[in-house]
């Protein structure tokens, strides 16, 4: 595992190994041995240089372990189980999902891109009601353009965080059914130092200022796959309309190399094939269709039914040795999943 963090850290500084200049003796340097980062800035200040170290938050090796379930009400609820692995180098302290499209609590429904005020407020109450590992706090507010939310978790404590070997539980609901994005978990290093607020870098300079917001903001995170509410499901329900949303995430694990391009298309016929059946009001048609595709489904992963919470890690290293090429296990697990939920609210699942 080691190797895998080097490897991280590798591809991260591959822009920084040589040092990025903006103003005249401004540098950033990755220090290979310690995995760190060596900046020189120009303060306004006193128009002297001056040096920080800067410890990436990628330091971190996490397991996310998603569960997805369905209630007799048509709530999902999605629940997580974050690992900090024994080989991490620094404690997790935030875990975020973006973008989320709907959660559910026995509060209103937040709408989406409403104006700010009161909107705020109403976001930190629906977040006391997500499933939260003390000390930890939940936290709610739209993702950039107010078109979809960004929820998460932080350690709520001035020091500590999620331990090497260490287990924390997440969750919360939704009326809208799972895809896949990439989470992102942030590891904490108590001795690292940033350029001061005031000074402020140009982001879009090409230099030193684009290579340090780059570094700090945009990479300074882990990311791992995750299920979360990615496919609105219609009012009043529709199959063929929820099909094709399912389709359409679908298509989005090509590139994240979640699903082989060939195997896609091959569901893609059956997809097709059930959307115009469900049209043309031939439920059984339809129902076979979906069938098809959960035993194709099923024959790249047999043991979908098992509980990914709860696996040993012997089963799970198994489950890992048998991967298949044509669809990642989460996203097997997440499209099965989907599948079923249409052919029950289609009353196809009677004999599932």
């Amino acid at each position: 595992m080691k190797k895998i963090i080097s490897v991280l850290l590798a591809s991260i500084a591959f822009c920084f190994l040589s040092p990025a200049f903006g103003l005249e003796g401004e540098s950033i340097v990755f220090d290979p041995a310690t995995g760190n980062y060596l900046i020189t800035y120009l303060s306004s200040r006193d128009d002297k240089l001056h040096q920080i170290t800067f410890i990436p938050a990628t330091k971190i090796n996490p397991t996310i372990k998603s569960k997805i379930k369905l209630d007799q009400d048509g709530i999902v609820h999605y629940r997580y189980s974050l690992v900090s692995e024994r080989d991490s180098q620094l404690v997790i302290r935030r875990f975020l999902f973006d973008p989320v499209i709907s959660v559910t609590t026995s509060l209103p429904d937040i709408p989406l891109n409403a104006p700010p005020g009161k909107i705020m407020e109403d976001m930190m109450n629906v977040a006391t009601n997500f499933e939260t590992s003390l000390p930890w706090r939940a936290t709610m507010g739209y993702s950039e353009g107010g078109r979809t939310f960004r929820i998460g978790w932080y350690y709520n404590l001035r020091s500590g965080g999620l331990a090497p070997g260490d287990k924390a539980v997440f969750g919360f609901n939704s009326r809208d059914l799972p895809g896949i994005i990439k989470a992102e978990v942030h590891g904490y290093a108590p001795d690292s130092r940033e350029i001061p607020g005031e000074e402020t870098q140009n982001a879009n300079d090409g230099g030193f200022g684009q290579q340090y917001t780059e570094l700090v903001t945009k990479k300074n995170f882990v990311s791992r796959n995750a299920a979360v509410p990615a496919i609105a499901v219609p009012t009043p329900f529709d199959p063929a309309v929820t099909l094709e949303r399912i389709q359409t995430q679908m298509h989005t694990w090509i590139g994240m190399k979640l699903l082989d391009a060939s195997f896609s298309a091959q569901l893609d016929r059956y997809f097709q094939s059930a959307i115009s059946a469900y049209r043309l009001n031939q439920p059984k048609v339809g129902k076979k269709q979906i069938q098809t595709m959960r035993e194709l489904i099923n024959k790249e992963h047999q043991d979908l039914g098992r509980d990914e919470e709860h696996e040993s890690d012997k089963s799970q290293e198994k489950n890992d040795d048998r991967k298949s090429a044509l669809i990642d296990r989460l996203a097997a697990r997440v499209l099965d999943f989907d599948l079923k939920y249409v052919l029950k609210r289609a009353g196809g699942d009677k004999d599932d």
